[in-house]
């Protein structure tokens, strides 16, 4: 709601524009999160693959200091902090995504599960 509310009466901004594109990004890693979390809570999910996802989900709770750090030795700016986020946010979930598939897939091929 911040792009619709701050931008409505004023001229243009970058600022609107960075803090509209943030709020997608945000999005698609909560969605990429709650996929994570979902295939391990599934009783097919392949026990070696557990580590890897668990790793993800680590990794994911420390995006935003791993971005302040980057920011602050470098000197970085906003777009840089968004493309960062876009980029993890893509990564994550594209493995999600994969592992959505695979799970889903194995169950849809013969109606239950190998």
């Amino acid at each position: 709601m911040p792009f619709w509310l701050e931008a409505r009466g004023s001229e243009f901004s970058w600022v609107h524009l960075i803090s509209a594109m943030e709020a997608n990004i945000n999005l698609v890693y909560c969605i990429s999160v709650a996929a994570l979390l979902w295939t391990l809570s599934r009783n097919d999910f392949n026990k070696a693959l557990q580590p890897a996802v668990l790793g993800l989900l680590v990794l994911s709770t420390y995006r935003p200091i791993v971005l302040e750090i980057l920011m602050h030795v470098f000197h970085l700016g906003d777009w840089f902090a968004l493309a960062f986020k876009a980029g993890y946010s893509v990564f994550l979930g594209g493995v999600a995504l994969g592992l959505c598939t695979a799970l889903t897939g194995e169950v849809s091929t013969n109606g239950k599960v190998h």
